[in-house]
């Protein structure tokens, strides 16, 4: 589907669709943390490190975050979520809060932070959250969330027939969502109403409108930001689902 094999026993990750979530975060800029310590012109990358030691990857939970993307007023040390101090659960005492990107960056339960010239090892940064070609061969960093859509029905999703409102939500790490199309089973592409913007990294909400016969149906929905970029209809799979964003064909049956 959209180049997604779906497995009935996932390895990691116990979801398919439903790992979605949109939270406000306080606590310092970690670009005013750095400059407590002084860094010198050659700083480059910045390695935040969790007191998860006992993970099992089977060394620290680290990665590697470029400078610029450090020093980026957003990218924060939260300390609360929705307006209380965060839970065990979400990285207590302190975590990292790094926006737009693939959440390996936002490590949790924030120990320490590295600063180094050059880009800092872990298995994380250098073999799991990477770019691959179809050959396997790793091919960059897994950075920015690219542009994404979903629907806010169960998986298969059964329903009345006749006219359906159906939500969703779009997002991109690289810029703000311009549109949403839609279409149902092999029909056109539609525009799909734009809700309120929630903010520039929150999920872009939106709605449309579909008449359903009864009967099995897919509705696909496709989004593109203000940067031009497409959500593609289909793609290469990554060995670990990295990065993931082709179109899906989402199940329908209409009574």
């Amino acid at each position: 589907m959209g180049g997604l094999t779906i497995s009935a026993a996932p390895k990691n990750t116990p979801w398919f669709l439903g790992g979605l979530g949109l939270a406000t975060w306080t606590g310092p800029r970690l670009s005013s943390v750095l400059e407590l310590a002084s860094p010198t012109d050659g700083a480059g990358y910045v390695g935040p490190v969790g007191l998860d030691h006992d993970n099992s990857e089977g060394e620290t939970v680290r990665m590697s975050l470029p400078w610029e993307k450090a020093l980026h007023p957003d990218t924060i040390i939260a300390l609360t979520m929705n307006g209380a101090d965060l839970l065990p659960a979400h990285g207590a005492p302190a975590r990292l809060l790094v926006p737009g990107w693939v959440g390996a960056y936002s490590v949790k339960w924030l120990e320490r932070l590295e600063l180094a010239t050059t880009w800092v090892d872990s298995f994380r940064a250098n073999e799991y959250y990477v770019l691959r070609d179809e050959a396997g061969r790793v091919t960059g960093p897994a950075t920015a969330h690219p542009v994404k859509s979903q629907l806010c029905l169960g998986w298969p999703a059964a329903v009345d027939s006749g006219p359906l409102e159906v939500h969703g939500y779009a997002r991109s790490g690289q810029a703000p969502i311009a549109a949403v199309d839609w279409a149902l089973d092999d029909g056109p592409w539609q525009s799909a109403e734009l809700l309120d913007d929630l903010g520039p990294w929150a999920w872009r909400p939106f709605k449309l409108h579909v008449g359903l016969p009864a009967g099995p149906h897919t509705i696909r929905t496709r989004a593109r930001d203000e940067a031009g970029n497409l959500q593609p209809l289909r793609q290469a799979p990554h060995r670990d689902g990295v990065l993931w964003n082709a179109v899906i064909p989402h199940p329908v049956t209409a009574t």
